[in-house]
């Protein structure tokens, strides 16, 4: 068994599919983490509140998603994108990044979501997200606050309601 890491970081972007589609545009052969970051301070094409978040959105998030692990993933993204693959197959493919970055939002994939649609429920259990970041913390994968556990709950909810993968007014 893979050793899951559990950490606040998917409230840092959620699902990101606007802003990722604006970062792409910026990535060229070369393109850094830093030198990203710099682009989108100078141009302030997030249109963010501050640089505080505009960071957050490419090193936390973009960067982690995107480059970490192969730094020509962002230009094959971007390749597909202008060769006409339409924003919601590309946002399946955003989803599939997001989830394998974000342990915690793959875990509730797989515990939750997952023998829900196989059981042809049509939605979740109001309290699935809530449950299941209580879980986390009962079971001392997590030291988090009653508000942090309330806080990742909807991080999971907003993630996966970004991707459509569940319809916000269902669950």
């Amino acid at each position: 068994m893979t050793h899951r890491v559990y950490n606040q970081q998917l409230g840092k972007g959620t699902g990101m599919i606007n802003e990722t589609l604006l970062l792409l545009e910026l990535c060229e052969e070369g393109t850094t983490k830093e030198s990203l970051l710099k682009q989108v301070i100078d141009s302030n094409i997030l249109s963010t509140s501050s640089e505080t978040r505009a960071r957050d959105i490419v090193r936390t998030v973009f960067y982690n998603r995107f480059m970490k692990d192969n730094a020509k993933v962002c230009l094959w993204l971007k390749r597909a994108r202008s060769r006409g693959l339409s924003v919601n197959h590309l946002s399946q493919l955003l989803y599939i990044f997001c989830v394998r970055q974000n342990d915690i939002l793959r875990e509730f994939i797989e515990t939750e979501l997952n023998p829900t649609t196989d059981s042809f429920i049509e939605a979740l259990p109001k309290d699935a997200f809530i449950k299941f970041v209580k879980n986390l913390a009962i079971n001392n994968l997590v030291d988090w606050s009653d508000a942090s556990i309330k806080k990742n709950a909807s991080y999971i909810k907003a993630s996966l309601c970004d991707f459509q993968i569940i319809d916000n007014n269902n669950n």
